[in-house]
């Protein structure tokens, strides 16, 4: 009986055969990797099992790309083979988690390629990838290894403007609660505008981008800044020469009438929708961007353009007004109140004055176009507006009105903004003003006259809404009671 003691070795191996003479005959041999059958001068030998052969390595993973949110990050790493077996297909699992030592890793679903695109619910956290190596032949494939994580992802950081227009529904309302409560008007008058996101009609919106000139490359974009009411976004075009309108399909989450459910003005539920495209008509130029903010919420919506690209929120009815009302038909209940500059109280309504007439004007500073002050008399989360934010209302929005325009006193004339001449997203009834020195009503039903925070020498700016004209400024006295729309901060 003999016995045989296998070296391992990758190709060569050495045999010593211990007779029961007790002469060792001691021989080399090529052998293959697979464990078979050899021959020797000595006889015919057969291994006891085949010559180990190691599973390839991926070694020195690392990830490369800006940890932002829709910014692509690749996969980096190093294949090696004790066999020098050559490389397969390796494959490649993303993966997110908490923070940096990778608390409550998850797996990315279909995140399997050698790149990944941040996408939003990557917002705050950190990323990972595995790679697993795989040979042609041998053994294979080989264990997972992990890259250091890379984070926290940020949200998106435009490049600069774009020129053109981005446009689609910014706002809405689930029209469920806060009924004429928290500035949000009466249920009765909201459920008319009603988002409900058991539909496939509210539930799935359309954004149109159109450039400004020709451009190249134009995808889309978002993210979510407060809960998760966007969950997936497709459209765009990759190619050159791109002259017209190129759409965004938004699908929000059909949970959002339960997610937004009490929630106003101030704590809706927003995301951004941002479009990026190349400014050359070839892709040879840089990147520019245009976004919107959308926001959910159970409370009346209403706001404007103010700029070519930013819209503002504003309270759907004048201050002092009869929220449960419809602000978009004009009548004596929704003019509401009359305000001096710089005053945080109101002086009088459409029929009443409240004490006695101030011919006294208030401080510069008292209304700031810096910042809200302690006498602006806004509720929390809005302001006075500024003459700059007036100006964006009449210059890039549609105007449309309704009523005579008659210098007879009637409270049934408004001039209306909106994306076009069917759809009121602002309305403003024409309240006259009232004079500085006696308090008289003045231009009902002819002309409104709406309070900006900017000062004009000893006067102050006011917007004043026309029956032809949407833009026009009108410097007052800071003594003359006019009417105040809110602006969200």
């Amino acid at each position: 009986m003999c016995k045989k003691k296998i070296f391992r070795l990758p190709v060569l191996l050495i045999l010593v055969l211990l007779a029961t003479t007790g002469f060792a005959q001691k021989r080399t041999i090529l052998v293959t990797p697979g464990g078979k059958v050899f021959a020797g001068s000595g006889g015919t030998f057969i291994l006891a099992g085949p010559v180990i052969n190691d599973t390839p390595l991926a070694s020195s993973v690392t990830i490369s790309g800006t940890t932002e949110m829709g910014q692509i990050l690749t996969a980096n790493y190093s294949y090696s083979d004790a066999q020098s077996d050559q490389q397969g297909t390796s494959t490649y699992q993303w993966y997110r988690a908490d923070d940096a030592s990778g608390s409550n890793q998850a797996a990315i679903a279909g995140a399997t390629a050698s790149t990944y695109i941040l996408a939003p619910y990557d917002w705050n956290k950190y990323i990972t990838v595995g790679v697993t190596p795989v040979a042609v032949s041998g053994p294979s494939p080989g264990a997972e290894a992990l890259a250091g994580y890379v984070g926290p992802v940020t949200l998106f950081t435009p490049p600069a403007p774009l020129i053109g227009s981005f446009s689609g529904k910014r706002s809405f309302d689930i029209a469920m609660s806060n009924d004429n409560i928290n500035n949000c008007g009466a249920v009765s008058v909201r459920v008319s505008r009603q988002a409900d996101f058991t539909s496939a009609a509210t539930n799935t919106q359309s954004y149109t981008f159109t450039p400004t000139g020709t451009v190249s490359n134009v995808r889309f974009g978002y993210d979510n800044t407060n809960g998760a009411p966007i969950t997936a976004i497709s459209g765009g075009n990759p190619g050159v020469n791109i002259t017209g309108d190129v759409v965004a399909t938004v699908t929000y989450s059909q949970t959002l009438n339960t997610d937004a459910l009490g929630l106003t003005n101030t704590n809706a539920l927003t995301a951004r929708i941002y479009v990026v495209c190349n400014n050359s008509s070839d892709g040879t130029g840089t990147d520019q961007s245009l976004e919107l903010t959308v926001s959910i919420k159970d409370c009346a919506s209403c706001g404007a353009m103010v700029s070519p690209t930013v819209y503002k929120e504003f309270m759907c009815h004048n201050l002092g007004a009869d929220q449960s009302l419809d602000p978009d038909v004009p009548v004596e209940g929704i003019h509401g109140n009359y305000y001096q500059w710089g005053k945080k109280d109101a002086y009088a309504n459409t029929s009443a004055i409240y004490g006695a007439w101030s011919r006294t004007p208030a401080a510069d500073g008292t209304w700031s176009d810096d910042s809200k002050t302690s006498r602006d008399p806004c509720p929390a989360g809005y302001r006075v507006p500024t003459e700059n934010q007036w100006y964006g209302v009449a210059n890039y929005n549609t105007a449309f009105r309704t009523g005579s325009w008659a210098d007879d006193g009637n409270f049934t004339t408004a001039l209306h903004f909106g994306p076009d001449a069917g759809t009121k997203t602002l309305t403003l009834p024409a309240t006259g003003f009232r004079d500085h020195i006696d308090a008289a009503v003045w231009n009902r039903g002819a002309e409104g006259y709406y309070w900006s925070s900017t000062v004009s020498y000893t006067d102050a700016w006011a917007y004043r809404c026309q029956s032809s004209i949407a833009s026009s400024g009108a410097t007052t006295s800071r003594a003359s009671g006019s009417s105040v729309r809110c602006i969200s901060e």
